[in-house]
């Protein structure tokens, strides 16, 4: 997803604008992003907390966006006012691809109505997003026609930002591993699940003892990805998991995310269970609700063995959600490094900034851990920790390596060092372990969750 975030941000931060915007337009675009962002998005306790107090810098923030000479600095400098922010679902990178964004939400909202608000939003701002693509093609030295193409390409799933799934099956150590550098799934799902399945049935009969799912590097795609085709696949029984949710109660957010102030919503406060919720969201301001979901098997294959999950701190989002799905049911082992967190919500609040139409996105919703405390803080913790240097663990040993060579942290050594503490059996009904921190914010699920994270 990485890839795709830099071409889009590249794409829309070049150029200059024959009319600039004035400083005054620019004024009323921050004031508008900073009320909206100060009474909706959920997280500034946990930035400042982490040393980042975003709403404390207005006047800098201000002050350097009026001072930018033309409309590709202005675009620059909020995408780095946005980033200050230190959330990888707070950005503007939809400017130059509405159109895009609208036709996604809108096969989404054909299942899940309510993903209409998204669409909508979109195809209104579309119009607007003219000023940013037409610099970018001609700074660019491209054609209308090869933007348009590279748009529908990613509509289709594809390009090299979909990267397909790998496996490799390991006879002498009964362990097979399966790689998923990414949960993209734009286009028809059904070729993504062709993908999945076929790694799926390479291991199905082979009486192995050990799965290893990769997703080292993941940063996120959209949760069907996984539960659609992943787990369903490895389960023999419908598994059960529940969420606290909660959503501060702006008025963009109660336009996204209704449900969340429902007759089953309350205000947020602490309870035996729940008892370190932080103090910021029990000023009355927050609401949550507790939902219950499930994952129901699918032609499941014949697999018996353990499964582990192998992550890094590049596991974000729907990636991330897998992590905290296995955490809080057991379903898999957990194994690696802390992941990076925000997986507990469901997909970011889109608006458009009154002036300039720039499109910026933010989380407004996330899931308590078991304990009350949240996954956008304190992210997953692998039950089996995996210390080195590498920003990120290999997959397999390194080439040229003698046979039965494991480099360290290797999907291989970690199922023969760590094959004892494997999770359920596959049989099992799988339910929430209180115990576990990182519970899964599960109504994301059953509502699509097609964020493109």
């Amino acid at each position: 997803m990485k890839r795709i975030l830099f071409f889009v941000f590249f794409l829309a931060s070049i150029g200059a604008q024959a009319q600039p915007l004035t400083a005054k337009q620019k004024q009323q675009d921050f004031e508008y992003l900073y009320e909206t962002l100060r009474d909706n998005y959920p997280f500034f306790g946990v930035r400042k907390r982490q040393g980042v107090n975003w709403l404390r810098y207005k006047r800098r923030f201000l002050a350097t966006l009026k001072a930018t000479p033309d409309d590709t600095a202005y675009f620059m400098t909020m995408g780095k006012v946005l980033a200050a922010i230190g959330s990888g679902h707070v950005d503007a990178n939809f400017s130059t691809m509405p159109t895009v964004g609208a036709k996604l939400y809108e096969k989404v909202a054909a299942e899940h109505p309510r993903y209409h608000t998204w669409a909508e939003t979109f195809r209104a701002a579309t119009p607007r997003s003219e000023r940013w693509i037409n610099i970018a093609l001609r700074k660019m030295n491209m054609t209308r026609e090869e933007y348009e193409a590279r748009m529908s390409a990613m509509l289709e799933g594809e390009g090299k930002e979909f990267e397909k799934p790998t496996g490799e099956i390991f006879p002498e150590e009964s362990l097979a591993v399966m790689r998923f550098p990414s949960f993209m799934m734009f286009g028809e799902s059904d070729k993504f699940r062709h993908q999945v399945d076929s790694l799926m049935m390479q291991i199905s009969g082979l009486q192995l003892k050990h799965l290893v799912i990769d997703i080292q590097g993941n940063n996120g795609g959209d949760v069907r990805y996984w539960r659609e085709n992943i787990v369903p696949r490895l389960i023999r029984d419908t598994a059960y998991y529940e969420a606290t949710v909660f959503a501060k109660g702006g008025s963009v957010n109660r336009k996204f995310y209704p449900e969340y102030f429902g007759a089953n919503a309350r205000p947020v406060q602490r309870t035996e269970a729940l008892r370190n919720i932080p103090k910021e969201l029990l000023k009355g301001d927050f609401y949550m609700h507790t939902e219950v979901d499930t994952i129901a098997p699918r032609n499941p294959i014949d697999f018996q063995g353990k499964i582990y999950l192998l992550v890094d701190g590049s596991v974000f989002s729907a990636s991330e959600a897998l992590a905290q799905f296995c955490k809080s049911t057991s379903w898999a082992t957990v194994v690696g490094k802390t992941t990076g967190g925000e997986g507990g919500g469901t997909d970011p609040a889109i608006i458009v900034l009154p002036e300039s139409g720039i499109i910026v996105r933010y989380p407004g919703t996330d899931s308590f851990n078991a304990d009350g405390s949240l996954n956008a803080e304190m992210r997953t913790v692998p039950d089996i920790p995996l210390q080195g240097r590498r920003p990120r663990l290999p997959l397999f040993s390194q080439p040229g390596s003698a046979p039965g060579h494991r480099h360290p942290g290797t999907a291989r050594g970690v199922a023969r060092r760590h094959g004892r503490t494997a999770g359920s059996p596959r049989g099992a009904v799988y339910r929430p372990i209180r115990d576990h921190g990182g519970r899964y914010r599960h109504s994301a699920l059953r509502q699509g969750h097609s964020g493109f994270f």
